[in-house]
């Protein structure tokens, strides 16, 4: 699981897709997105999201 914290500090306005694709990227271990779900669950983090209203 430290992969995948390191993938949301990297980058924390992924959506948990975009978190899947890197994780198969780097490591080549393909997950669903309710694994990838859980595991952020688990380690208690947040996908903050930059929205941009104009």
């Amino acid at each position: 699981m430290p992969a995948v914290k390191q993938l949301v500090d990297e980058q924390p306005d992924a959506i948990l897709s975009e978190l899947c694709e890197r994780l198969a990227e780097r490591s080549g271990i393909n997950v669903s997105i309710s694994t990838m779900h859980r595991a952020v669950q688990r380690l208690e983090l947040t996908n903050k999201k930059n929205f941009v209203c104009k």
